[in-house]
């Protein structure tokens, strides 16, 4: 089932090039398009999408209040701030709304579709700046009751579905016939797993499996 994405921008180059970074991915579904804070509570409000991303400066109404007013109608959908704005006041406004991840535009292709499935699966997705006069922005990653993730738990369900089949032993031609998708999208999901495990081999994917009780030993 695809994720129903809304996209919040007021710049429309800006705009047109998210949607199209995400509807490279299948599991993605870009279903509307806002230029302001106004026009965003309404397309939430009418489309009850699974997740926005959203600029914090927008005309009419800022994108904090835009958030605010949409996590008040309908607490179930995400919202991911997608900003010029890195910094920790910011952040901590972020937070108390309720939003559900901040991520500087100056990221990476990768970081933007990681921090949309993580948000997904249920985990709060935050750049923060650690460090007084740090120049270097990290990433925090939050379960929701204020925790800090383990690797693992930074796995989209269907990274998991995919690391149990590698760790069963399957090809990736396999399991893409076992999941109903293309052999890229595996490729991709096995990529990604190892970039947040930290891990470089097969072997060390099996061990995080059997640790995760994902497979027997």
């Amino acid at each position: 089932m695809p994720i129903n994405i809304i996209v919040v921008e007021d710049y429309q180059i800006i705009l047109k090039g998210i949607k199209l970074i995400l509807e490279r991915y299948p599991d993605f579904r870009v279903v509307g398009e806002a230029k302001d804070g106004a026009e965003a509570v309404e397309l939430a409000g009418r489309l009850k999408p699974d997740i926005i991303l959203m600029d914090t400066n927008l005309p009419k109404l800022s994108g904090f209040e835009a958030a605010r007013q949409i996590k008040n109608q309908n607490p179930k959908t995400k919202i991911l701030m997608f900003t010029t704005h890195n910094n920790e006041r910011s952040v901590d406004e972020a937070r108390r709304i309720g939003i559900d991840g901040y991520l500087a535009k100056d990221c990476s292709v990768d970081e933007l579709i990681k921090a949309v499935q993580i948000i997904i699966e249920g985990t709060k997705y935050f750049r923060s700046l650690k460090g007084k006069g740090s120049s270097q922005p990290q990433f925090s990653f939050s379960t929701t009751d204020g925790n800090t993730a383990t690797p693992f738990n930074t796995l989209t369900k269907r990274e998991r579905e995919v690391l149990k089949l590698i760790a069963e032993g399957h090809t990736n031609k396999e399991i893409a016939q076992m999941l109903f998708l293309s052999v890229k999208t595996i490729e991709s999901h096995r990529t990604n797993i190892m970039e947040k495990l930290d891990a470089h081999k097969t072997a060390e994917l099996v061990r995080c499996a059997i640790r995760n009780g994902l497979i027997s030993p």
